[in-house]
């Protein structure tokens, strides 16, 4: 059943308007990737222009490259095709918005990123979707936030540091 349900979704990602005509998938043993997959060939030498499926740790990462470098969306899923992680990138660094799921579909978190860097606001949400953090960074540094904790708003003094805060089971 469960691979009647990844052969469904995956016909449906691959026919989607985002898909285009020019869009190629290719399977990760057809590449030739640097540390990372931050830059990728394909087999004949090309610079990777296309839509890369690999399992990693158990999930399915679904990237999109262009001229070898990551570009547009990544998605991972999990074994029941449920989404782990979706971030944006260009050029080969996570620009716009990245988020991460609980299994039930809810947002866990969801953190802006302009060439690579934290740069403006990191939602945390609880299960049910209920907002129980809110950080704001700047060109990668820290600058304000908060936390919810047993219902009291606490703020956060971290200093400028460019290290990612939780609120939590992150």
């Amino acid at each position: 059943m469960k691979t009647v349900i990844f052969c469904a979704f995956l016909g449906m990602l691959l026919l989607s308007p985002e898909a285009g005509a020019k869009t190629k998938t290719f399977a990760q043993e057809d590449l030739t990737c640097r540390t990372g997959n931050d830059y990728c060939r394909s087999a004949d030498g090309r610079l990777l222009t296309g839509r890369v499926m690999r399992s990693e740790e158990g999930n399915v990462v679904i990237q999109n490259y262009k001229n070898g470098r990551p570009s547009g969306l990544t998605t991972v899923l999990d074994e029941q095709n449920r989404p782990v992680r979706k971030t944006y990138y260009k050029e080969g660094r996570k620009n716009g918005i990245e988020r991460l799921y609980y299994e039930n579909r809810t947002i866990k978190s969801s953190a802006e990123y302009k060439d690579g860097l934290l740069n403006g606001q990191v939602d945390y949400y609880t299960e049910k979707g209920k907002r129980k953090g809110r950080l704001t960074y700047k060109d990668g540094l820290f600058d304000k936030g908060y936390c919810i904790v047993d219902g009291r708003k606490m703020n956060i003094d971290a200093g400028k540091t460019d290290e990612l805060i939780s609120c939590g089971d992150e």
